[in-house]
């Protein structure tokens, strides 16, 4: 067995990031290939890796200017004999690659975001410094440390190259993939929208993910303001939760928007609600967008991101642009008040899902780490 480190920085809890990694637990070990989890963990999740046969490693201290955070993580790496290092994020990345070229192995980084989102969109002092100092790092280790680049979004891969901070040769694109299966059973709709008390004929919109400045929450509940009858689910939780909930109240329709907070079973949302919305103000290639896919779900998505390579405007969902509450009102709207078109949706969207099994995607990695292998013999 060849062992895989995978590093992060943030808690590992539940989210897309989180379903991605379980999903290489979950697949490659049957290809030879065992993991540690280097990164801070919830008691949830630390749960789940280990029951895939993953160890797991707490390590908190991530920074690329702190020597004895630098050598105690290449401690770590020595100790748990590990063959590949696998960054899933490029703060992570940083000491990881540095550690991993001080023990002379291959280094793995997985884009989700671009570190040009560092700090999202804030333009504070200490957002733009701490931007282009960390660009620039990334910048320097792509080209000089990095054995290969993994983007999940071919638009973030693009960017990335054409801008110089990532080496055309050595960047590649492989989308994320969900497990299908969990999505395969039949479901009786009315039955899991009655344990929601949700009366006969209710409309439900549904946004699933972290409640952020990203995520454009605030132009769903606008724009939902411009749509009659409709109950909107906000499913997670994140720093502008009170922020939205002063904003639903300010607009008088706190009484339609529900504030669920974090759920595992996220397929019972989707399962129970009409649409899915995703109105994003940039992204890479969100999990849960291809998770509301597989339940049948019509999207209305932000033309940011892969969203609309996934999602094709017309077909499995509508596409507005970002930034824009009245056209998502006007997206809305139409899917409500066209049935045949939402029935013919739904339909293209579970079609359109099988495109993106974790099966799929857990091939292509262990394609990486094995070309990564062969190289060292």
């Amino acid at each position: 067995m060849k062992t895989i480190a995978i590093l992060y920085e943030r808690e590992l809890d539940y989210g897309g990031v989180e379903t991605h990694l379980l999903a290489l637990l979950r697949k490659l070990p049957t290809d030879g290939f065992s993991f540690v989890i280097i990164s801070p963990v919830s008691k949830r999740f630390r749960e789940a890796a280990q029951s895939l046969g993953a160890r797991v490693h707490p390590f908190a201290h991530w920074s690329a200017f702190n020597p004895f955070a630098l050598f105690e993580l290449t401690s770590v790496l020595k100790r748990e004999a590990v063959d590949i290092v696998h960054a899933q994020s490029p703060i992570a990345a940083a000491p990881g690659r540095l550690a991993a070229w001080m023990l002379g192995l291959p280094a793995v980084v997985t884009v989700h975001l671009p570190v040009t989102r560092y700090h999202g969109t804030r333009q504070t002092l200490r957002a733009r410094s701490g931007r282009w100092i960390y660009v620039n790092l990334d910048r320097l280790l792509n080209h000089a440390m990095t054995d290969r680049l993994v983007y999940v979004a071919q638009r973030v891969r693009d960017e990335s190259v054409a801008s110089g901070l990532s080496p055309a040769e050595r960047s590649i694109v492989i989308p994320n993939g969900i497990n299908l299966e969990e999505f395969q059973q039949g479901v009786d709709r009315d039955s899991l929208r009655r344990s929601f008390n949700l009366p006969q004929g209710a409309r439900v919109i549904t946004f699933i993910g972290r409640l952020d400045e990203q995520k454009g929450l605030d132009l769903l509940l606008e724009a939902t303001a411009g749509v009659e009858g409709v109950e909107v689910w906000l499913v997670g939780d994140g720093p502008v939760r009170a922020e939205l909930q002063r904003l639903a109240t300010k607009l008088g329709i706190d009484d339609r928007v529900k504030f669920w907070g974090y759920q595992v079973q996220i397929e019972r949302y989707l399962y129970a609600s009409d649409i899915f919305v995703l109105p994003s103000r940039y992204e890479g290639m969100p999990i849960v967008l291809l998770e509301a896919l597989a339940a049948g779900i019509p999207c209305v998505v932000s033309r940011v991101g892969d969203n609309d390579l996934v999602v094709e405007d017309g077909k499995h969902g509508l596409v507005v642009p970002p930034n824009d509450a009245t056209a998502l009102a006007k997206a809305l709207n139409l899917l409500l008040l066209s049935p045949e078109m939402y029935r013919q949706m739904s339909e293209a969207a579970v079609r359109r899902s099988e495109d993106f099994g974790d099966d799929r995607m857990a091939r292509r990695y262990s394609e990486v780490y094995r070309a990564l292998l062969s190289k060292r013999r």
